[in-house]
């Protein structure tokens, strides 16, 4: 499905946790991003990385966002604004509602 949603797209804004897993995740995927474009559709632009789910607390998101800014920050745009984990979008989720509340960003 990811091949099929990529070639239809011009551009795409990758999210990513600041987890251990999804920065490997995240090599897995621009590894196939860069075949296809080679193969299938070269014009595809990739936008920047949306960290998303954040605890600025826990000095795991901490380290995992320095590892993400300093692995593919000269290569990438990372964007400044950052979501932060929420229990309200869980909850949302698991019930199939969209959240009532505004989300407060951060930004740096």
């Amino acid at each position: 499905m990811t091949i099929n949603v990529l070639t239809c797209s011009d551009s795409v804004i990758i999210p990513v946790e600041p987890a251990t897993l999804s920065i490997e995740g995240l090599q897995l995927l621009l590894e196939s991003i860069g075949s296809m474009k080679k193969k299938l559709y070269r014009r595809l632009k990739i936008e920047g990385i949306l960290i998303n789910n954040v605890k600025l607390r826990q000095k795991e998101d901490q380290r995992n966002i320095e590892e993400l800014q300093n692995e593919y920050g000269d290569k990438i745009r990372i964007f400044d604004t950052m979501i932060p984990k929420s229990v309200r979008i869980r909850e949302c989720t698991a019930h199939a509602r969209t959240p009532r509340l505004g989300i407060t960003f951060l930004i740096k």
